[in-house]
């Protein structure tokens, strides 16, 4: 989402129809919510548009140029020798291969480490458009599965 701009409100100065924009029934319901105290300040937060997710196209690209490819394998060893686990980040997208819809719990134990870990890496993996989330658990994008087809084929 994209701020447009920020700026200050003065509480008396606002409107029936302002309250609306700003997703409340009535003026009255807004003053409700609105916390008590001296210091009370309200903003009026005006909103540009959403912004389309880069990664949605990107996942679905399922032809990786042998460049591309090998940049991102590149990418991916420097975080495993950050992690100090060579092979690490190829063994999360293995176990979302082996497995689509699998929770993170159950991949991080099957890793050795903690599920906020793993998820904070499945992340970085979504950013390359190589994962998806799914209602539980991952899945391989177009993408990841073209990588791990690569990558196989490299071994």
């Amino acid at each position: 989402m994209r701020i447009g701009a920020v700026e200050r409100a003065e509480e008396a100065a606002l409107g029936e129809e302002e309250a609306q924009r700003a997703g409340f029934a009535s003026l009255d319901e807004l003053r409700q919510d609105l916390r008590d105290g001296e210091g009370r300040r309200l903003y009026r937060i005006e909103l540009c548009g959403i912004e389309v997710d880069r990664r949605v196209p990107l996942r679905q690209e399922s032809a990786l140029a042998p460049q591309e490819a090998a940049a991102i394998e590149a990418k991916l060893s420097r975080w495993d020798k950050a992690n100090g686990r060579e092979g690490y980040h190829r063994s999360i997208l293995d176990a979302i291969a082996a497995g689509s819809g699998v929770a993170a719990a159950r991949i991080a134990e099957q890793l050795g480490v903690e599920k906020l870990k793993l998820k904070r890496d499945v992340r970085k993996l979504k950013e390359l458009g190589l994962t998806e989330s799914l209602d539980v658990g991952y899945g391989l994008s177009p993408r990841g599965r073209a990588l791990l087809a690569i990558l196989e084929a490299h071994r």
